[in-house]
């Protein structure tokens, strides 16, 4: 069995698809998709609604014959839906596909997104994510670690309650070895101010662009993740030992907070309040063991 991956060039939505691949154990390829103008990204709603699908959209050639076509954001819907028609593959979308129809043969959709749930939908409290071979770093006595966000048009992010709480979490740590990356979204003046700080180990992104959160999992006691990416924290609450406490400044009823609080009512997170909590693993490796196409 082979799967082509259908990416938007958006590394989380790509992923995800990874994530589905390695998880299930097939084998795939990867092919970038695009809208040379908006207008045909409106136009393949339409489209879509009537069940008409033809190639409005910007990819290279399919190298291969495939058994299955996996996509993640809405840029990659209608392609989608496109090449599992035109190689008589079964397609997976790894989001809820908002203002398509659900005429995939598998969507997962994660809990806090879900709203009129189509049979063909596999509920998620996390979003699809692996654990990497990477090694960077492994401490040399108990450690806590700090996994950083930034900006994001869909999250809220406080910069300066940020700051803080990472000066009053290392105060309370001293014993520990103290970690921490930031990412492409984290602010350049928090970079700045971070790296004032006395940490063991730093990976500042804007200077080093290498990932080494599966190292702060493994080795951390507690890591501490803000709460703007649901991919970095969904990766924080299925992988390695460190139990996850979140930073949090999001809204109860928006989306990143829904996420947030589901995951907390089921102990795979706690929601940093000055003191920190033991969390369980959400088993994700189960989960998809039972996901069949």
């Amino acid at each position: 069995m082979r799967a082509l991956i259908l990416s938007d060039g958006r590394i989380g939505h790509e992923n995800q698809s990874i994530a589905f691949c390695k998880l299930k154990n097939i084998d795939y390829d990867i092919l970038y998709v695009s809208y040379k103008l908006k207008i045909l990204k409106t136009l393949s709603y339409i489209l879509d609604f009537f069940g008409v699908y033809i190639k409005i959209f910007g990819s290279e050639l399919v190298p291969n014959s495939y058994d299955i076509v996996v996509g993640a954001g809405s840029g990659t819907y209608y392609p989608l839906k496109f090449y599992a028609k035109k190689l008589n593959a079964k397609s997976v979308a790894m989001m809820n596909a908002k203002g398509y129809k659900n005429s995939f043969d598998l969507m997962f959709v994660m809990s806090h997104d879900a709203k009129n749930l189509a049979p063909n939908s596999i509920l998620l409290p996390v979003n699809a994510n692996y654990k990497s071979q990477n090694h960077f770093y492994k401490p040399s006595k108990p450690a806590i670690s700090f996994i950083i966000g930034g900006t994001n048009k869909n999250s809220q992010f406080d910069e300066a309650k940020v700051l803080q709480t990472i000066k009053e979490i290392m105060s309370k740590f001293k014993d520990h070895e103290k970690l921490i990356t930031t990412s492409p979204r984290t602010p350049k003046s928090l970079e700045n101010e971070l790296e004032k700080l006395n940490f063991d180990y730093s990976v500042i992104y804007s200077k080093n662009k290498i990932n080494p959160i599966d190292d702060f999992l493994e080795f951390s006691d507690y890591t501490f993740i803000t709460s703007d990416s649901t991919s970095m924290i969904s990766q924080a609450v299925c992988w390695g030992n460190a139990n996850a406490q979140v930073i949090n400044y999001q809204k109860d009823g928006s989306k990143f907070g829904k996420f947030i609080s589901n995951l907390a009512q089921k102990g795979y997170l706690h929601i940093y309040d000055g003191s920190v909590q033991k969390t369980t693993k959400f088993d994700l490796i189960s989960a998809f063991k039972k996901v069949n196409l």
